[in-house]
């Protein structure tokens, strides 16, 4: 069986032919005779041999040529190149879209063979005396010419002669072979390292000669003259390979001439190539099929599942509008013998096996993984868990010492009032109203500030005049006292700052509960940060157009970043990639900003806005406001709420460049009671 799959030539026992008619279509009538062309009284009637016979010739055509018996002829009287040429001129007829020389190169390839149907020489001879008589002329089709092409027009229909022959003479070989069509084709990769078509134009030459005498009558028909065109019947081209690891048959092309489809050629020559002692032992048979030769390939075993051809992608590279189809060979004749039950059984058992061990080692990577998954989430949990309850402590000890603060400053408010009134001599009644504004809720500690603030004005005016306030003891103290006032003028701002947060959270119906300020940490920015933003502010349009608005964003890193935003200012890390734009959000209302802060802070920022653009349109990738405007206000990133309330609340300014804001202090807040729009709740 080996010298069979790698010598250069291979010839197989001879086959009979029978014509089998298709019994799924109704038997059409004879169609009518085609008038004489020459002149011949011979009619136009179809001369059909009832059997035909033919020898299979397995040819490596590459190696063949390239030996040093390229001269011994592989069919008598035939010479080796003409042979290649023929088999070229079959397949050209049958693809015609695929081109001379990719098929030349398919057939030369390294690795390809090709199985030849040479038809029976006496019956070739017979054939030709019939139908072209020695001193006559022949009108008859051509079915009845082996090969001959001008006579195709019983088979053409309503084609006419002057189209057809346009056609034709668009292809060296289009009048080779005039009767064929391939079943199916495909290729492989292939250097051409020899020009394998040399003396095509000379082979093409010699079959119109030899044609031309038919028609004449000049030829009288013998085994030593006969042309290669009048005998060759059918061939399919295939290569052995390998593809990870797997012996692989390609079946490259296969093509039967028209005039012989119904004869079961290709039933034959497919039944060969799958055979492995001509073939040699493989895994899997592939065939690139077209959508009209599916069907043929699906009758003799073969399968276009699409997992199934996956891996054999690589050889998928030169074809397109073609479908990848294989074949598996069954265990009995594998090795290329007889088959044995024995061995078959074994080949069955050892195939079993296999599969048995990889679906173990298959679901043994699966529960590993789903293991090792299940402990990580597991791990992760304990690890949240531990976080949570860290960060509760840490939030009892952070009230109480909130609560303890606000004692601290209470007392030490009482301690610096008490100084005053025993310094400026202030009446009972006056003390008696601030003591019972401080034991008040906050709200009246602006009534507090006034009065410190008269009080001051009544020290700088005594300081005018020249008069002299107590001891110099008193002195140091009456200056410690201005510069508490001014302290405690400041802190009346971060207490204004807080009531109006408070005031715009408790317009939202959405937030249940009351909301409380825990602390204010205002902004110590460099100078560097403020200089930026006194620069940029005045290369807007409208410098003067400045607000305090509450910056939409921080949610990436809550916690550094936002200590970090108090010192060092805006810039682009802080950019939220909204459906707007990409650069700063704000809003007027917190309420709203608070949907994209850290959980319980939110910082409060300066922004210059300028000139400003009303937006709707939304762009993910705007990154400049439009021409002639410094920032853009929006509707907002986040949807009216059930509640009713207005699309004003949900607007939100963007700017687009980072010194265009500057923060102002960051506000840090809770909800006390029911739940919260914000999932914030004590």
């Amino acid at each position: 069986m080996a010298s069979l799959s790698e010598s250069l030539t291979t010839k197989l026992p001879p086959v009979k032919f029978h014509c089998r008619q298709d019994k799924t279509r109704p038997k059409k009538p004879p169609p009518p005779p085609p008038d004489d062309q020459d002149g011949a009284g011979v009619t136009g009637k179809v001369l059909r041999a009832p059997d035909v016979t033919a020898s299979p010739v397995i040819v490596d055509f590459r190696r063949l040529l390239q030996s040093s018996k390229s001269c011994i002829d592989v069919v008598p009287g035939v010479p080796n190149r003409d042979l290649l040429h023929a088999v070229v001129a079959l397949y050209d007829g049958s693809l015609p879209d695929v081109g001379e020389e990719f098929l030349y190169a398919t057939v030369c390839a390294k690795w390809s063979k090709t199985i030849l149907m040479l038809r029976d020489s006496g019956e070739v001879v017979e054939e030709l005396c019939k139908s072209h008589p020695v001193g006559g002329t022949s009108a008859t089709s051509s079915t009845q010419d082996s090969g001959i092409a001008d006579g195709e027009k019983g088979q053409q229909g309503g084609r006419g002669a002057d189209e057809k022959k346009e056609d034709e003479d668009k292809r060296r070989f289009a009048d080779v072979f005039s009767d064929s069509d391939s079943s199916d084709g495909s290729s492989s990769d292939s250097e051409e390292e020899e020009d394998f078509s040399a003396g095509a134009d000379d082979f093409v030459q010699r079959v119109r000669e030899r044609r031309q005498q038919r028609r004449d009558g000049r030829f009288q028909p013998s085994q030593g003259n006969l042309g290669i065109e009048s005998r060759l019947l059918a061939c399919a081209t295939f290569e052995r390979s390998y593809c990870k690891g797997e012996k692989v048959v390609q079946l490259h092309l296969i093509a039967v001439r028209r005039r012989y489809r119904k004869w079961g050629m290709g039933r034959y020559l497919l039944k060969q190539v799958k055979h492995p002692p001509v073939v040699g032992t493989y895994d899997y048979l592939i065939v690139h099929a077209d959508s009209s030769a599916t069907d043929f390939f699906e009758r003799f075993g073969f399968s276009d599942d699409v997992v199934l051809n996956s891996r054999f992608n690589e050889f998928d590279e030169q074809w397109t509008n073609t479908t990848m189809m294989c074949y598996i060979p069954p265990y009995a004749g594998l090795n290329g013998m007889s088959s044995d039950p024995e061995l078959d059984l074994k080949a069955m058992e050892l195939e079993i096996r296999k599969l048995r061990e990889k679906s173990l080692d298959a679901y043994q990577c699966q529960m590993t993984c789903v293991m090792r998954i299940m402990h990580e989430i597991v791990t992760l949990q304990a690890k949240l868990s531990a976080q949570g309850d860290i960060i509760h402590t840490l939030q009892d000890k952070n009230d109480q010492l909130q609560m303890d603060k606000v004692a601290q400053d209470k007392r030490f408010l009482d301690y610096k009032l008490g100084v005053m009134r025993n310094m400026y001599g202030s009446k009972q009644e006056s003390d008696a109203n601030l003591s019972k504004d401080i034991d008040e809720d906050t709200s009246g500690l602006n009534t507090l500030v006034s009065a410190l603030e008269e009080e001051l004005e009544k020290i700088q005016q005594a300081k005018d005049a020249g008069l002299t306030v107590g001891s110099q003891e008193d002195k140091t103290v009456s200056r410690g006292t201005e510069d508490f006032l001014s302290q405690l003028a400041h802190t009346a701002e971060w207490w204004q700052v807080a009531d109006d947060f408070r005031r715009g959270m408790k317009k939202d119906s959405d937030i249940e509960g009351i909301v409380e300020v825990t602390n204010i940490t205002p902004a110590e920015l460099t100078a560097s940060a403020v200089e930026s933003f006194h620069t940029w502010r005045q290369k807007l349009q409208d410098p003067s157009l400045c607000m305090k608005l509450y910056f939409c964003g921080g949610l990436e890193h809550p916690t550094s970043r936002m200590k970090e935003l108090i010192k060092y200012g805006f810039s682009e890390q802080d950019f939220s990639h909204g459906t707007f734009g990409v650069g700063l959000y704000f809003s007027k209302h917190p309420s709203k900003a608070a949907n994209f802060c850290p959980l319980g802070k939110i910082l409060l920022a300066e922004v210059v806005l300028g000139k400003t653009e009303s937006v709707v349109k939304k762009n993910h990738t705007r990154r400049t406001p439009p021409n002639g405007y410094d920032s853009v206000v929006t509707p907002g990133r986040l949807l009216p709420s059930a509640s009713g309330d207005s699309m004003v609340t949900n607007q939100e300014y963007l700017v687009f460049h980072p010194d265009q804001a500057i923060p102002v202090c960051l506000i840090e807040y809770k909800i006390v009671g029911q739940s919260a729009t914000n999932g914030q709740s004590k």
